[in-house]
């Protein structure tokens, strides 16, 4: 059997052009299996975002993240905690390393503040 390629490689090749690539025919099942990783990674991709900024007035890097946002037309939903008990709670909340603002979630995952936020998606190709 070949070596198997790699998937982020496969993920951007057409099914046609993947099938006409083997040199050895694979076994049925693991050509129905790759097949079956192969549409769930491009309905992931396609599927939207729910982004949730968690920000404060007065914050240089909020505003970066909602700029970056902005800028690469992602919408988002903005949460403003003004309130020092209400933020410290929420930290608390994200977990005991979590001590600034913003936050952001992508579809209820903690991602981080700016850099974090870059990451993601940079990760997710946008």
């Amino acid at each position: 059997m070949p070596m198997p390629l790699s998937l982020t490689v496969i993920s951007a090749w057409p099914l046609s052009a993947l099938r006409a690539r083997w040199i050895v025919p694979p076994s049925s099942v693991y050509l129905a299996a790759l097949f079956k990783r192969l549409e769930t990674i491009c309905s992931r991709r396609a599927k939207s975002l729910h982004i949730v900024v968690y920000s404060k007035s007065a914050c240089p890097q909020c505003d970066s993240v909602k700029m970056l946002l902005k800028s690469r037309t992602i919408d988002f939903e903005e949460i403003k905690i003004e309130d020092e008990a209400a933020r410290l709670a929420f930290y608390e909340k994200c977990g005991p390393s979590v001590r600034q603002m913003p936050q952001v979630f992508i579809n209820d995952q903690r991602v981080g503040g700016l850099a974090g936020l870059q990451a993601a998606l940079a990760q997710l190709g946008r």
